[in-house]
């Protein structure tokens, strides 16, 4: 549970959400982690203390659970932690003062300590190549090595969910199944993979055609190599930024020798002509012939 109030500053008042600290006590210190951020906390400091329970496991949290506090609190996690002080000879694990506190026991924690970061990193090196569990950091890394280009602009569900596709999905790059999917995952609308076929007919000379209107002057078109990607959202629902990014993943994964046609859903069946070839500021086969000039007041006068 959060709520959200504000905090009086300099600058006028802001928005300081505030959550319900989860119970940790007793958890290894890796699912607290994951408990504490899942519930807004992102400022941990761990604490080694000796203990009787198993290495890494919560002993004491602070402050206590169930109590409403602000997210951006640092939280503090005793953590059960055998001394590298027990290895030395007896003289050196003497204790001073009446809470038992020792010098080299402090100092052999913070050497722990760091050492930890290093080794349980390295135990753990698994995670760091898996899209779901690797840090935010890496996955650009994981993009390059699957060649896929990820934006800046995706949030981070959405990279891991291009990443986790793209290992899923790389034995199918080029085919019709990892575009759609790809295309699918980026724009969470349904998508169809029409091959072989291309939303415009070809001009032809000697067989009745309208330039504009039913044809085009195109190229010559192997049908055998192009497809049309048709998705399922209107063309005022997609900012013109994001029809970039459709591009970019399409012609990251489409084969090399192959033409696409991008298609939306309030469209024809031949696509959407506007303009499609122009001559100065007219398009082929549409308005008034090439050379002509309508003139209202000219044309009275005559």
């Amino acid at each position: 549970m959060s709520v959200s109030s504000r905090t009086a500053g300099a600058g006028g008042s802001k928005p300081a959400k505030r959550a319900v600290l989860p119970e940790v006590a007793g958890m290894h210190v890796d699912d607290a982690r994951v408990v504490l951020t899942s519930a807004g906390f992102k400022v941990l400091k761990l604490h080694y203390v000796e203990s009787y329970q198993a290495d890494y496991e919560v002993v004491k949290q602070e402050p206590g659970s169930g109590i409403l506090v602000d997210t951006s609190r640092e939280v503090r996690l005793e953590v059960a932690r055998m001394n590298l002080v027990s290895y030395l000879p007896a003289v050196f694990q003497q204790t001073t003062g009446p809470t038992g506190e020792s010098f080299i026991k402090g100092f052999l924690y913070i050497i722990q300590s760091l050492s930890d970061q290093t080794s349980r990193r390295l135990d753990t090196l698994d995670k760091l190549f898996d899209p779901r569990t690797t840090d935010p950091d890496f996955l650009p890394w994981l993009g390059s090595w699957l060649s896929i280009g990820l934006n800046r602009d995706w949030s981070e569900l959405q990279t891991r969910q291009m990443l986790l596709a793209a290992t899923r999905l790389f034995p199918y790059r080029g085919t019709a199944r990892a575009i759609a999917e790809f295309v699918k995952i980026y724009t969470d609308a349904d998508v169809q993979i029409e091959e072989n076929t291309w939303p415009f007919k070809g001009f032809k000379i000697g067989v009745h055609s309208t330039v504009g209107e039913d044809t085009v002057i195109l190229p010559t078109m192997n049908l055998a190599h192009c497809f049309v990607v048709r998705l399922d959202r209107s063309t005022g629902n997609v900012p013109e930024d994001e029809i970039i990014r459709i591009h970019q993943i399409i012609q990251n994964q489409k084969p090399a020798h192959t033409a696409y046609f991008l298609a939306f859903s309030d469209e024809e069946a031949a696509g959407e002509m506007g303009s499609f070839m122009t001559i100065g500021m007219e398009g082929v086969g549409m308005g008034p012939p090439v050379g002509v000039v309508e003139d209202a007041d000219s044309s009275d006068e005559k």
